[in-house]
């Protein structure tokens, strides 16, 4: 009988053993969770991680719960490999949540609550960490997206456990070939690199960070004081004055431009002279700043229309980006051949492109606009020595108008990537952390664009360094019109058409068709070339010398100008949805990859040209309208902030992002939003008082600050040129 016992006693241990066996296995092959802490016990390293991994391995027998919660907050193999589906994140704040008692205050009235206990706590510190690796399976669409085959694992591990320990164990997990998912998607898997996910603050104390931080509390400080001085001292001496001029009345704004101000009494002229120390604070006061933004007066020598188009081209920018820039983050990126091939509502993707070329059009014929009205006749009957002058001076203008504001959000971007990049689980090739410190200067000297995008620092503003290399060469070209006018016309034209041969030369070399994949593998050909780009700046150029000639009259009849505006309408909406269906020839391809930016210019310029002639219609109405001159003030920092803000917004996210129309549209308008809002923050306290230090450090270099004006000419300034602040 006891022999009996035994017997039954040994077969139901063994039977156990079996089953822990199985459990081994299975996990083993389900979880690279739990393949990770196995291979690591079996390895029987003495390392504090090793030593808490083989603690894991054994409390995961047990049904511990405090294990089980950790590795139900790592990632799992899901379906969606085939579009896309690359990202086993788990969920972060859950594995942070594992070692803090009663995580979920829930109310006990509603009902029982469960209740932690210390035996329910890791034993040990623990961390997210999120490992990197690729894979070669042939069921994963190839959509040439970057690092599209890199898989981000997401694991709730000791914190202990050192990044190039647990690459070694996971790989030796991969090479045992147990992992199921491996088998059923006949591939293998390649480490690269495992990230722990905890903020160590290291980055507070590099050089970038201090000098940044140092700049703005140093500005901010210097808003605070000017502000206070403006309203405390200022706008009271301003009143205090038009009470004693009982002739004059302007308002009480003042003229924030002005050393002295001579005030005209039935008197004596009364002297109020206030100091260039008194200047310079007052350009950094934020209520006159918010004045600036918020004032819908449209000034004399603007052009309306210009404004609703920034603005409007500037949003679809910010849309595509919305789409473009986050391509890291979507775990079904194949959705967007679908839908750039079915919905029309997606053709505003690929047709945000065109919103730069507006961009580029639109300054071109700014710049070139007020050469002719301010500069040109005058120019002519100057001497080389001038003419060498003016050139220098609209060159430094340009470049210290647009620099600082430049500088500083490069600066501010170098220090959101380097907090971020370290604390958020998705694999991004936008490395400003790394690239900004080592190739800053080339984003000083504008020539960061004709550089790999590998090395390029704030990728996104490639637009600044072709507008300001347009600008030196145009700026040129223009001045050289006044001495040789064929000779400048000749070179600009020479420009123009070799542009258009250059591209034709590049889609026939690389056999370019504007598919989706093609665009982002050719990116640096077709869309940040400024070869590429120049077209429509010319374009611009081209049509403000027409504008010049016609003397802002055009005489056309009714008939034919609704026939130019039906056109002009026409051909550009047809120039966004041409390739919708992307079956086109190469021929066809050559002719619309070389043309379409130029004549989208065209059709962008004969809305200038309308509308400076008067027959702007209900475009100009619309497009004109003051009450979008607030927005369109922020155009310039809404641009060079969009992608931080997306990054910034996208790297607190502990999901993969689903591509879909609706989820799109919510991105965008929390995109536009949040731009905006930091581009206000911004202009307020960059933007606004570099233009103004700029306009005072210009006035005196051409002595005008010296001179004295009446307070009847102490006018409200809005800050704003329009023949300039193209930005």
């Amino acid at each position: 009988m006891r022999l009996l016992i035994l017997l039954l006693v040994l077969t139901v241990v063994a039977g156990d053993d079996d089953i822990i066996s199985n459990v081994d296995e299975n996990l083993m092959s389900y979880s690279p969770f739990y393949g990770l802490v196995a291979t690591a016990s079996a390895e029987n390293s003495t390392t504090l991680c090793a030593k808490h991994l083989d603690k894991m391995g054994k409390a995961i027998i047990n049904k511990d719960t405090w294990v089980i919660k950790m590795m139900d907050a790592s990632g799992m193999p899901k379906g969606g490999l085939h579009w896309g589906g690359t990202f086993w994140l788990g969920n972060r704040r859950q594995c942070e949540a594992t070692q803090v008692l009663k995580s979920i205050k829930a109310s006990p009235s509603l009902g029982p609550v469960s209740v932690e206990t210390i035996g329910d706590l890791p034993p040990f510190p623990i961390a997210y960490f999120a490992a990197y690796f690729k894979h070669h399976s042939a069921i994963q669409a190839i959509t040439h997206m970057p690092e599209e085959f890199r898989m981000t694992l997401g694991l709730c591990l000791p914190l202990s456990c050192e990044e190039a320990e647990l690459v070694v164990f996971l790989q030796k997990y991969f090479d045992s070939n147990i992992f199921v998912h491996q088998n059923l998607y006949n591939t293998t898997y390649k480490m690269e690199e495992v990230k722990k996910l905890v903020d160590d603050y290291s980055w507070i104390w590099e050089p970038i960070t201090i000098a940044t931080g140092s700049i703005i509390v140093f500005i901010v400080i210097l808003c605070a004081v000017g502000t206070l001085y403006d309203i405390k001292y200022y706008r009271p001496m301003i009143k205090s004055s038009e009470s004693q001029n009982s002739g004059k009345n302007d308002n009480g704004n003042g003229d924030i431009k002005d050393v002295t101000i001579e005030i005209k009494t039935t008197k004596k002229p009364t002297r109020i002279d206030l100091g260039l120390g008194y200047k310079i604070l007052k350009s950094f006061s934020v209520y006159e700043n918010n004045k600036i933004i918020f004032n819908t007066k449209i000034p004399s020598n603007s052009i309306p229309v210009i404004q609703g188009i920034r603005l409007f081209s500037m949003v679809s920018i910010i849309v595509g980006h919305s789409v473009v820039a986050i391509r890291f983050y979507y775990e079904n990126r194949v959705n967007v051949f679908h839908l750039l091939d079915v919905d029309y509502i997606a053709q505003i993707i690929p047709g945000s492109q065109f919103s730069v070329d507006t961009f580029f059009c639109i300054s071109g014929y700014l710049l070139a606009a007020s050469f002719f009205q301010t500069e040109y006749a005058k120019t002519k009957t100057s001497s080389l020595l001038d003419r060498i002058k003016l050139f220098g001076l609209k060159c430094l203008k340009r470049f210290l108008r647009l620099t600082p504001s430049y500088m500083i959000t490069l600066g501010i971007t170098t220090v959101i990537f380097n907090w971020r990049y370290r604390l958020s689980p998705f694999w991004n090739n936008e490395r400003n952390d790394l690239t900004c410190p080592q190739y800053w200067w080339r984003n000083l000297l504008y020539i960061h664009n004709v550089f790999p995008e590998s090395e390029m620092c704030m990728t996104w503003s490639y637009y600044l360094s072709n507008d300001m290399q347009y600008a030196v060469i145009t700026t040129f070209l223009l001045i050289l019109s006044t001495m040789y006018f064929k000779v400048a016309a000749s070179l600009m034209s020479v420009i123009f058409f070799g542009s258009i041969g250059y591209t034709v030369y590049v889609v026939y070399d690389v056999n370019f068709i504007p598919f989706i994949d093609e665009f982002f593998a050719n990116m640096q050909k077709f869309y940040g070339n400024p070869i590429v780009r120049i077209g429509a700046y010319l374009v611009g150029v081209y049509t403000a010398y027409l504008v010049y000639h016609l003397k802002k009259k055009l005489s056309l009849n009714t008939k034919i100008i609704r026939l130019l505006w039906l056109a002009a309408f026409s051909m550009n909406t047809y120039i966004i949805f041409a390739v919708m269906n992307r079956d086109i020839s190469l021929v066809f391809s050559v002719a619309y990859i070389s043309l379409s930016r130029i004549l989208w210019s065209v059709g962008i310029c004969w809305a200038l040209i309308a509308c400076e002639t008067q027959n702007g219609g209900l475009f100009a109405k619309i497009f004109g309208s003051k009450y979008w001159y607030p927005a369109s003030r922020l155009t310039y920092m809404a641009y060079l902030l969009n992608c931080v803000v997306l990054f910034l917004m996208m790297s607190f996210a502990d999901k993969a992002y689903q591509l879909e129309v609706f989820n799109l549209v919510i991105i965008a308008i929390a995109m536009v939003a949040m731009s905006y809002a930091a581009a206000y923050v911004f202009t307020v306290l960059f933007e606004l008082p570099i233009d103004a230090l700029n306009k005072i450090f210009f006035n005196y270099l051409k002595g005008t600050e010296k001179g004295t004006v009446t307070l009847s000419s102490a006018k409200f300034n809005d800050g704003f040129d329009s023949n300039e602040n193209v930005k």
